[in-house]
Formats: structure tokens, C-alpha cells, sequence
């Protein structure tokens, strides 16, 4: 991912998984692996609402950015930006060092389940895209 290590056949077939899962749980408008550095690496999107390239540039865009703020100020960022908008909530997890978890909700869901949900979702991610679970010779 991004240019770190490459997402190896196994990785991408496990973080779907989850990434299928969590679709199950809450019915987002889009989900979306990413890279740190703005590409996407497996969506899911259940209207076409977004491009997908362009959704995952500006979403890594906007958490570097959040992430250098909280960092001028003398703050260590989170690893979770929640964006609300009048129709839409965009959360925005920090997956891995290379890999963020972006998910649009509609505004009418229960935030707190999720927000619970997908950062469930995100350790799931973690643990899916571990570089140890490539050795088995899937490429």
C-alpha cells in the first residue's frame, strides 16, 4: 500500500470480508479502503454517490490535514475524523500507517453505533492487511 508494502492477494480477499461485514451491520452509502496517499485500494458503494479516486484523495487529504492542525497546536490527532453535513456522516479511520477506512452514512443512522461499528471495523482492517498473513504465497 501507499509505497510501504504491497496488499497482497490473501490481504485484499480478508479485508473485504470485513469490509462486506460491516456493510451487513450498517448499511452505508460507501466504503472505502484507501491509501495514505489518496488511492483507493477496494470500495464498496452501494448508489455510486462518489467517485471513488476523487473520494479517496480528498478523504486522505482532509485527514492529513486534520492531522497536521491538531499537531501546530501541540495535539497528538486521533485516529478517527467524523465530517457532518447536512444529508451525510463521513467517518474516516486510520487503518494502518498506509490505510484509512472511509465510510458515508446517511444522517438519519445512530451515530455512537456507527462510530462503534466501524472502529470495530478498522482493527478488523488492521489485522487483515498485516504483513505476516502474505507469506503464505498469495500474491
Amino acid at each position: 500500500m501507499a509505497n510501504q508494502h504491497k496488499v497482497h492477494k490473501l490481504q485484499f480477499e480478508n479485508a473485504n470480508l470485513v469490509m462486506e461485514g460491516l456493510q451487513k451491520a450498517i448499511s452505508p452509502e460507501f466504503i472505502g479502503l484507501i491509501s495514505t496517499s489518496g488511492h483507493p485500494i477496494s470500495v464498496i458503494s452501494s448508489t455510486g454517490i462518489a467517485d471513488s479516486d476523487v473520494l479517496a484523495a480528498l478523504s486522505a487529504g482532509s485527514f492529513a490535514a486534520a492531522r497536521q492542525l491538531c499537531g501546530i497546536f501541540g495535539s497528538q490527532a486521533d485516529t478517527t475524523m467524523l465530517q457532518e453535513s447536512n444529508r451525510f456522516n463521513i467517518h474516516i479511520t486510520q487503518v494502518t500507517d498506509d490505510a484509512l477506512l472511509v465510510v458515508c452514512c446517511r444522517k438519519a443512522g445512530d451515530i455512537g453505533r456507527v462510530r462503534l461499528i466501524t472502529r470495530w471495523a478498522a482493527k478488523a482492517l488492521a489485522k487483515a492487511l498485516e504483513p505476516e498473513r502474505s507469506n503464505s504465497g498469495a500474491d
